[in-house]
């Protein structure tokens, strides 16, 4: 891992990822010594004494100085729990778009083992294995969207966090080799997440039942139909 500027990690894969405020502090050295050296390069930085790297330089100072000051640090600890909700639905439709296969490795790095919303997930993708069901068939539109997230509470090692999210899920079955359950909504969903020792996770997801489909009554209804599903 390299460090960058402030809260931020850079990972080899070239993606971002938020730092803790604790794996800030102890990283305070580094991304000072990460900065200087980027300074130093003069075909990148021309000359490292210019404004502008001074300002970089102060910014950069002001933000490990809010991290250690706690009555800042919902502020700047709050882009950091939304990119673990964010990571964490991505997590979750990769889960749902891997099947038939269960790979759950990136849930379990973004939501607490054997917590409500992992055990959820686990639960699902493994009732949709062996009913047959896929999103993972050619031309499926499957898809999923955050529209809007908000850190609504901060308590010590627990933090809620709301959501509003688009899901679009048309479950095909291999078994039957067609569609046979469509879930599409637009719902708010409540995340709770808990300080872990290797980062913040989603322990537990609060979210409303289906208000468009069940998909008992929409099988059985698709079942007495000779029209096959749009």
């Amino acid at each position: 891992m390299q460090i960058a500027i402030g809260i931020h990690a850079r990972h080899n894969d070239g993606g971002m990822e938020y730092l803790a405020p604790d794996q800030v502090r102890e990283r305070v050295a580094a991304c000072r010594a990460e900065l200087e050296a980027l300074l130093a390069v003069k075909a990148l930085a021309g000359k490292p004494k210019a404004r502008q790297w001074r300002f970089l330089r102060e910014v950069r100072d002001l933000s490990v100085e809010q991290v250690g000051d706690s009555t800042s640090v919902p502020d700047a600890l709050a882009p950091y729990l939304e990119k673990v909700v964010t990571a964490g639905i991505d997590a979750e439709f990769e889960a749902y778009a891997a099947l038939p296969e269960i790979r759950v490795e990136r849930v379990g790095r973004w939501f607490v083992a054997n917590g409500p919303a992992y055990c959820e997930i686990v639960n699902l993708v493994t009732r949709h294995q062996q009913r047959g069901w896929v999103i993972s068939n050619p031309l499926n539109p499957s898809t999923k969207r955050l529209l809007e997230i908000r850190l609504k509470k901060l308590d010590g090692k627990e933090a809620i966090l709301g959501a509003t999210e688009y899901w679009y899920l048309r479950w095909w079955s291999t078994k039957e080799q067609t569609y046979v359950y469509p879930y599409r909504e637009t719902n708010h969903q409540l995340y709770i997440l808990r300080d872990q020792p290797d980062g913040w996770q989603v322990y537990r997801n609060l979210r409303p039942s289906p208000r468009s489909s069940v998909p008992s009554r929409w099988h059985s209804k698709r079942s007495k139909s000779a029209r096959p599903p749009t």
